[in-house]
């Protein structure tokens, strides 16, 4: 039986990146282990903002189902990937600006494109979760940068039987991470359905050494991305895959 990779990510994420590894002949299945729901907001007036921030494309959702999203859409926005780019074109920004994969990645582009520009009021909104990992507001806090939690990332329910057999059988070869917290609900997870010796026959693909850390141990092996990009965890899914096939 084929040997797995899985991808816990937030759906539709999760299953937009089993299809990319299959077309590249690695067997991936989908096991998410959070959702997001939306949380109670209420959005300012865009005409007191010069343009948003986007760390998720649940924030953009948010945007999306606000009486004045057409308002917002007509700024300018700072995103965090290529997923959510593609999220905020659907919703109708034409003017977006994509960083490396990272809160901490957009911190130059919104700087430089802030020094360049004659801003109205030199305000930015940032919809975000109502937990962050990252602080932009923080990381940015010489700029009048305003939070507003829009959504709240849960626990998704148990494993299927589909990927708890897949544990049992030590057909879980590696488990691609991109958020400490997704990693510490796939290892709850993993104890709660009893399956914790399966770690041994499976790698951890993780995007940063934090990610690492909160993975904990029993992993046959651990490999952090140089940077905390989709596109650099895919290749070494990739990779892997085809070493482990090679060996």
């Amino acid at each position: 039986m084929a040997k797995f990779t899985l991808i816990i990510r937030p759906q539709p994420d999760a299953d937009r990146d089993v299809l990319w590894l299959q077309r590249y002949g690695v067997p991936a299945l989908a096991s998410p282990v959070m959702r997001g729901i939306q949380v109670a907001h209420e959005m300012p007036d865009p005409a007191s903002y010069d343009g948003v921030i986007f760390t998720s494309r649940h924030a953009v959702d948010a945007i999306r189902r606000s009486p004045t999203a057409a308002a917002w859409a007509a700024k300018p926005v700072f995103v965090v990937g290529a997923a959510t780019a593609a999220a905020a074109h659907d919703a109708g920004f034409s003017q977006v600006i994509t960083g490396n994969g990272s809160g901490a990645g957009l911190i130059t582009p919104i700087r430089k494109v802030v020094a360049a520009s004659r801003l109205t009021t030199g305000r930015l909104i940032w919809p975000s979760a109502v937990d962050v990992s990252f602080d932009m507001t923080a990381a940015l806090a010489d700029l009048d940068v305003v939070r507003v939690p829009v959504y709240r990332m849960i626990a998704a329910a148990g494993f299927t039987a589909v990927i708890t057999s897949a544990l049992a059988d030590r057909n879980v070869a590696a488990v691609v991470a991109m958020s400490r917290r997704s990693i510490q609900l796939f290892r709850a997870g993993v104890s709660a359905a009893r399956q914790d010796a399966a770690l041994a026959s499976s790698s951890l693909i993780a995007g940063s050494n934090a990610i690492a850390s909160a993975a904990g141990s029993g992993w046959q092996n651990i490999y952090i991305a140089r940077q905390p990009r989709r596109s650099r965890l895919m290749a070494i899914a990739v990779l892997r895959h085809k070493r482990e096939q090679q060996g």
